[in-house]
């Protein structure tokens, strides 16, 4: 590991950027460089006003190792120059199969594209030396075989890839960085390849126990991701159909959730009924994992898998049903409070939000959105509406954000609360309910608050299960 002087990124965003901070804050005596094509997200990361991703100790992080030992660019000879190892950490969203239009495949040409650029460089330098590649996206299972090809293209520099995942246990990218539950590399069983396992290895131990750190082939590797967040959202899935079921029969939620969470095979983790999942990885990777299986004739394993993300959609479709029908199914320039539009707590992150799914359903029906997110804005609303095709132009005059909960709620009918934000809890309403419309309804669909205090208000409490 001595011999190593630079190591750069592929990719600023949500991987990219606190993966990066966490290794240079680490080694402070190599040189870090995080690449990217788009400009304006490399001009976000070098403004401490203007970060483009959100987490819990990120600033903090930065503030430490930024034009110091980590720096960003939009050069990429300036990123590969010199360099030892490279993270590819670019995005792999999904899209709908051609040759089975009910599924949808990875879409990695993003990291086809940067291994090419990346192959093409070196061919460019004629330079000798061995390169390692670190894939930290989530790809489909032998992506490794099709990268391989494509290095192979060019003989005259030796470049191992290999596979490192760092596996979440808290709801904090940058402490699951700092302290992750799992590291996992996959490499080849050659000398050279084991060496640059080793070389990844190493470069963990700095904060990471050895016992944390398990070692696989390629395949394993790619395959493990895929599984660990899809027995994820499975589990998500599973509590969340059980809160259908206690509406219909009169059981509580809650009170099952204690009954086997108390099962320590089972155990309490994830068991947080929701309005559903979101994120950029859960939906993806049920549905890449499911095409993976589908693609081999595994048929009716496909199928087990599909069913999870059809949970999740009839969940937020069931949450939304549920608002409209309470509120006599007339939303019509009614003011709704949405409290939470990120996919969780503590990030600005809205890819895949199970809350815009819900605005939108709010939307359509005529609703005025105010919304009170702590961190997510207005932009990242309406992009990730715009890319899942479900912005219309009119939007704009239907939906304004405010800076508090109370701001918020003033002449509404209604407060939706779908994000887990610690400030939800903490609000003042009783003073809230004083400037809301009548009858005042509050539809949380975290199960966050109190039943018996908010109905002491005088609110129609609804919550799941």
């Amino acid at each position: 590991m001595n011999n190593i002087k630079k190591i750069s990124c592929f990719g600023a965003g949500y991987v990219g950027g606190p993966t990066m901070a966490v290794f240079a804050s680490k080694h402070p005596q190599i040189q870090f460089t995080i690449y990217d094509i788009d400009k304006q997200q490399i001009e976000k990361w070098q403004q401490s006003e203007t970060l483009p991703v959100f987490e819990s100790g990120l600033s903090l992080l930065l503030e430490e190792t930024r034009n110091k030992n980590l720096s960003f660019t939009s050069d990429i000879n300036e990123a590969l120059d010199e360099v030892d190892i490279i993270f590819l950490a670019v995005n792999t969203p999904i899209k709908q199969s051609l040759s089975k239009k009910e599924s949808y495949c990875f879409d990695i040409k993003y990291i086809e594209a940067c291994t090419r650029s990346i192959a093409e460089y070196f061919d460019l330098k004629k330079l000798n030396r061995i390169v390692t590649l670190v894939e930290k996206s989530t790809v489909p299972v032998l992506t490794s075989k099709h990268i391989y090809e494509i290095l192979q293209e060019n003989q005259k520099i030796y470049k191992q890839y290999i596979y490192g995942i760092l596996f979440k246990n808290t709801r904090s990218a940058i402490n699951d960085l700092l302290n992750p539950e799992r590291v996992i590399i996959g490499g080849g069983n050659s000398p050279e390849e084991q060496n640059s396992t080793n070389m990844l290895k190493e470069l963990y131990e700095k904060w990471v126990n050895k016992d944390k750190i398990i070692l696989t082939n390629l395949v394993s590797s790619e395959l493990s991701k895929l599984v660990s967040n899809s027995f994820l959202a499975q589990r998500v899935s599973s509590i969340n159909s059980i809160t259908a079921l206690c509406e219909a029969t009169g059981a509580n939620i809650e009170e099952v959730k204690k009954c086997i969470a108390s099962d320590s095979r089972i155990g309490s983790k994830f068991l947080n009924c929701s309005v559903g999942f979101g994120g950029s990885c859960f939906k993806k990777d049920v549905l890449g994992l499911a095409y993976i299986c589908e693609s081999r004739g595994l048929t009716e394993v496909a199928d087990y898998w599909k069913q999870v993300v059809k949970m999740n959609e009839y969940q937020k479709s069931r949450f939304s049903k549920l608002i409209i029908e309470k509120m006599y199914n007339n939303l019509d320039d009614k003011i709704i409070t949405i409290f939470g539009v990120s996919y969780k707590k503590n990030t600005n992150d809205c890819r895949d939000s199970a809350s815009i799914t819900v605005a939108s359903e709010l939307l359509k029906e005529g609703a005025v959105l105010h919304i009170y997110d702590p961190l997510a804005k207005f932009e990242s609303m309406k992009k990730e509406m715009q890319r899942q095709e479900i912005w219309k132009d009119c939007y704009d005059a239907k939906i304004k954000f405010f800076d508090d909960g109370e701001s918020a709620s003033i002449n509404s009918h209604a407060i939706v609360i779908l994000t887990e934000w610690d400030d939800f809890k903490q609000c003042k309403y009783e003073r809230m309910f004083k400037k809301m419309k009548r009858p005042s309804f509050i539809f949380d669909g975290r199960n966050l608050l109190n039943r018996e205090e908010i109905e002491q208000i005088g609110y129609a409490y609804v919550k799941l299960g």
